[in-house]
């Protein structure tokens, strides 16, 4: 039945409310129900009103309640509690020797760039003390240029850019809420250029061939000598891609980062899975369906 929505056109996030279709099925622990939505968009980063909580700190409490009633058959090391990574390992040598299913719900939300709390807090603020991604830039396209915008504004960070006169978009004038400034007597290609200028890197969200205006925003990159990275938009790669991210941010210093992609009708579900990515590496909001035909 969730396949068939799915294919209908159902988005499979965060409805809006305190509770979501991927957060039901972790509960439940129903593996295949978490990777179908995760694969279709469901971003593991999404939480409650709760700033303090998200899916995977509950989801960890739950699973440590439910088997052992949080007294864990074996002492962890410092060493187990160093990472996330470390932790999972320790859990599944807990499950291994008491004979108990190990911690596969957390271990999916992890494949797919889920972060906890202390996590999302600690990148926050290593960015603040880097200076870095100060302010989001796009040309207010629908697609990966529009949820990179709507993710700059649920972060808290500045964001504009340049678009076409006329705040041109395919779904017709962009917005007022977008503070992208209006290139006078310019067009697409003139405000895909100077989103490469004027920015310190360029952060491409592509999936398939890299065509259109895709294309020229790594062409302007290259003949102007700036920063550019290009991720194809896949869940099974999120991790790495944040991961990739978070270096060459700081290796490039980047903090005016332009954010650029395919719209959204020429890549249906790009606007997730840009939103999906920035939140793999930071950690905060979900995508909801906001944005999502935009």
């Amino acid at each position: 039945m969730v396949s068939l929505l799915i294919a209908l056109g159902a988005f499979p996030g965060w409805p809006g409310a305190s509770f979501s279709t991927l957060y039901s099925a972790s509960f439940d622990k129903d593996d295949a129900m978490m990777e179908l939505l995760l694969t279709e968009g469901a971003n593991p980063n999404a939480h409650a009103d709760d700033e303090h909580e998200n899916l995977y700190d509950m989801i960890e409490f739950d699973y440590r309640y439910d088997l052992w009633d949080l007294h864990l058959p074996i002492e962890p090391t410092d060493d187990d509690k160093k990472t996330e990574t470390s932790w999972l390992d320790f859990l599944e040598r807990c499950a291994a020797c008491s004979n108990r299913v190990p911690p596969t719900q957390l271990l999916l939300l992890r494949k797919f760039g889920a972060l906890n709390y202390a996590e999302r807090k600690e990148r926050r603020e290593a960015r603040a003390a880097g200076g870095l991604l100060q302010r989001i830039v796009s040309g207010g396209q629908t697609g990966a240029d529009r949820a990179a915008l709507d993710w700059a504004i649920l972060e808290g960070i500045e964001h504009g850019g340049w678009c076409p006169e006329g705040r041109l978009a395919e779904d017709g004038r962009i917005p007022n809420q977008y503070q992208v400034v209006e290139l006078e007597g310019g067009g697409y290609r003139a405000r895909t250029r100077r989103n490469v200028l004027d920015s310190d890197g360029t952060l491409i969200v592509n999936r398939g061939l890299m065509e259109g205006g895709t294309l020229l925003t790594q062409q302007f990159a290259e003949k102007l000598g700036k920063p550019y990275l290009v991720f194809q938009a896949d869940p099974g790669l999120r991790v790495e891609q944040s991961a990739s991210l978070a270096n060459w941010l700081g290796e490039n210093q980047i903090r005016v980062l332009n954010v650029a992609g395919p719209r959204e009708s020429n890549k249906p579900g790009i606007y997730i899975e840009t939103t999906n990515i920035l939140c793999a590496w930071l950690g905060r909001a979900d995508a909801r369906s906001k944005g999502r035909s935009n």
